[in-house]
């Protein structure tokens, strides 16, 4: 798991005012660091990573994400399990190590349909570079289980 530290109020309010020096980046810099990015992405990576508001809020959201995700709510998962579905990557370095402790409990034979894990070249932000290839594969899933391919 990701160390807290960062994510309390103070660290989040130095680093959020420094912001404003994003918007000196030139978007070359931008464009060569995430060259598998659409431009228009880039265009909104930019804006946000030089928004003092949106790092703020970043921050924020991601200290209430760590307080909340402590461990793996069994008892949550046992009642709710015929509702439940799992996309994991191949490789996650955000996922700690609750996920192998939550797929013995949840999948133990490794063999359930509502835990799917993708391929090797989908990334961990695939909502932003792979949205394409991920709803695809998404949506061939979806099928698979509702029987209709």
């Amino acid at each position: 798991m990701l160390s807290q530290p960062i994510f309390a109020p103070i660290p989040r309010k130095i680093i959020s005012s420094l912001a404003i020096l994003a918007s000196f980046i030139p978007n070359s810099i931008f464009a060569k660091l995430f060259s598998h990015w659409p431009h228009h992405q880039l265009i909104v990576l930019r804006d946000f990573v030089a928004s003092s508001t949106c790092i703020t809020a970043a921050f924020a959201m991601a200290h209430e994400e760590m307080k909340t995700v402590r461990e793996v709510d069994m008892a949550f998962l046992e009642k709710s399990r015929a509702k439940l579905w799992f996309y994991y990557g191949l490789q996650d370095d955000w996922v700690g190590e609750g996920k192998q402790v939550f797929l013995n409990a949840f999948d133990p034979r490794a063999d359930s349909n509502q835990v799917l894990h993708g391929p090797s070249e989908v990334p961990h932000a695939f909502c932003i570079s792979e949205c394409l290839q991920v709803s695809l594969l998404l949506k061939l899933t979806c099928y698979q289980i509702m029987g209709i391919c």
